[in-house]
């Protein structure tokens, strides 16, 4: 399951913001992807002459392919990605500080709206209610 992320990345970062994929040997043999859900996912690029998402496996003859878009990840993949935005060739801070490490969100980017972490998840992570996660700035030396 990967539901509820945020993937932010610069211009400079090259190819697929997620990748699923599988090794060519394995094409027509596994049919089934390794995740059982995907969605409600938020993609950040600055830049979008990249791939947006890499896919496995498919009925394609290479089994993968690369997509710029959800909604042609969702012509070739029903069901994935159903409720998930994509913000290409975004401009604007996401984060506080990133060269600070200050990985907190400057603001939610336009027609996202946050979700909670559901009560069961919470509580086998230790989280209290208040809690956001997210990226967490690197241990203090």
């Amino acid at each position: 399951m990967f539901e509820g992320n945020l993937l932010v990345v610069d211009a400079a970062v090259k190819g697929p913001l997620l990748r699923v994929e599988q090794a060519a040997v394995t094409c027509g043999k596994v049919t089934q992807t390794m995740m059982s859900r995907v969605d409600g996912n938020v993609y950040l690029r600055a830049g979008s002459s990249q791939p947006l998402i890499s896919w496995a496996p498919l009925p394609e003859a290479a089994c993968q392919a690369h997509f710029a878009s959800l909604d042609a990840l969702r012509q070739s993949a029903p069901g994935v990605e159903a409720t998930g935005k994509a913000l290409l060739a975004y401009e604007g801070a996401v984060f506080r500080s990133p060269e600070l490490r200050r990985f907190e969100l400057a603001r939610v980017p336009e027609g996202v709206q946050p979700l909670p972490v559901p009560g069961e998840i919470r509580k086998l992570l230790g989280w209290e209610a208040t809690h956001l996660p997210g990226a967490l700035p690197a241990s203090s030396r």
